[in-house]
C-alpha cells in the first residue's frame, strides 16, 4: 500500500510524567475524542557566527548549525474536557461537583507526555472510511506554555479551548523531543 495522505486530526491523549521527569512505564492516560487541530512550529537556535577581519577584509568566517530544541503545540479541542485539562494545566478536576480548580499561582505546570493521531490514507481517491491507518506524532516532555489555556464565550458559537504547549526532549530518559510511527487502529 503507498500511504500518499495523512489529513485530519482524529484523536489525542496525553499523561502525566512521573515526578522525577520520566515516562512512565504504565501511563495513566487521558484522551479528548473531539480535538479540532495540532500546529506543530519548530523551535530553533540559531548558531553562533563568527568573523575574522584585518587589514579592510574578511578573512574567515565560523558558522554554527542552527538546533532545532523542541516543538511549541498549540492544540485546540472541542470539548471544554476536564480529565485533559487536570493532566495540561494542573489543576484539580472534582467530578462529584461537576467543578474545575486551576493550579495555584506561581505552581509550575506539570509534565506531560502526549500522543495525536490522524488519519492515513492510500494514494487515489478515496472515501472518508477507507483509511489504511493512523500516523501517531508522540512527544515525551511537554508542559503548557504561556500560561491558561484561551477561549471565547459567545452567543450561538462553542467555546473552544486553545493550548500552547512546549514540547522539549525528555533528558531523564533520553528521549528526543518527538517522533511518530504508523499505527493499524486508534488506543
Amino acid at each position: 500500500m503507498a500511504d500518499k495522505g495523512v489529513m485530519g486530526l482524529r484523536y489525542m491523549r496525553c499523561a502525566p510524567l512521573d515526578a522525577d521527569g520520566g515516562v512512565p512505564a504504565a501511563p495513566s492516560w487521558v484522551a479528548s475524542a473531539t480535538p479540532i487541530e495540532m500546529g506543530y512550529t519548530p523551535v530553533n537556535v540559531a548558531g553562533q557566527q563568527i568573523e575574522g577581519r584585518g587589514g579592510d577584509k574578511l578573512l574567515y568566517v565560523i558558522q554554527e548549525d542552527d538546533e532545532v530544541v523542541g516543538w511549541d503545540l498549540n492544540f485546540r479541542d472541542l470539548e471544554l474536557n476536564e480529565d485533559v485539562w487536570e493532566v495540561i494545566e494542573g489543576g484539580i478536576w472534582y467530578p462529584g461537583s461537576n467543578t474545575y480548580v486551576p493550579r495555584k499561582l506561581g505552581d509550575a505546570p506539570p509534565g506531560f507526555i502526549m500522543e495525536a493521531y490522524s488519519a492515513r490514507y492510500e494514494e487515489g481517491a478515496q472515501h472518508e472510511s477507507d483509511l489504511i491507518g493512523y500516523l501517531c506524532v508522540f512527544f515525551w516532555n511537554c508542559r503548557m506554555g504561556g500560561g491558561l489555556p484561551a477561549f471565547t464565550q459567545q452567543d450561538r458559537n462553542f467555546a473552544i479551548p486553545a493550548f500552547t504547549i512546549r514540547a522539549r526532549e525528555n533528558v531523564h530518559d533520553g528521549l528526543r523531543a518527538w517522533g511518530w510511527k504508523r499505527v493499524a487502529a486508534l488506543p
